[in-house]
């Protein structure tokens, strides 16, 4: 890990995680909605991805001695914490914090990799710092996005939790 702090899910937490990521998806299907509107994904692929999501969630609540409280359908009308904070995560140990040109530059962007019950919160960076000309990419071609890598975060205050 190149800085950063660990947080350890128990068994519980990550169930919460993974019944957290089907109501988003059962709740987003019924509206006709797949967040991610720029490529297709298959229902497995979604169930990772959403809760690689919920996973940094937890993982942050519980860094901070909080409650998580998950929320459903807010698409960018609700931080996913507080009133200004945005969990992004990825499995990818090498992956970098994803801003896109809708998220706000006004909100604080957590960037976490998830090991399943161990997340990393790796730092933190403003919206509008996260896109700056040297951070845009486009990596898959599908859609063009800023992508903050690692060291360029603001580091988390050291704190373990188990």
């Amino acid at each position: 890990m190149e800085s950063g702090v660990t947080v350890k899910l128990s068994l519980a937490e990550f169930h919460v995680a993974v019944s957290t990521a089907t109501i988003r998806m059962i709740a987003s299907e019924s509206l006709g909605c797949n967040s991610a509107t720029t490529y297709q994904r298959t229902y497995l692929k979604r169930l990772e991805e959403e809760t690689i999501g919920a996973c940094g969630e937890i993982a942050f609540q519980k860094y901070r001695g909080k409650f998580f409280v998950p929320s459903v359908n807010t698409f960018h009308r609700e931080a996913d914490v507080d009133e200004n904070i945005e969990i992004r995560g990825t499995a990818n140990p090498k992956g970098r914090l994803i801003v896109r040109e809708n998220d706000d530059d006004n909100k604080v962007y957590i960037f976490t990799i998830v090991y399943g019950d161990k997340v990393d919160l790796m730092g933190w960076i403003w919206g509008r710092d996260a896109k700056k000309e040297q951070f845009l990419d486009n990596p898959d071609k599908r859609r063009e996005a800023w992508f903050v890598p690692v060291r360029k975060l603001n580091p988390m205050p050291p704190k373990y939790v188990n």
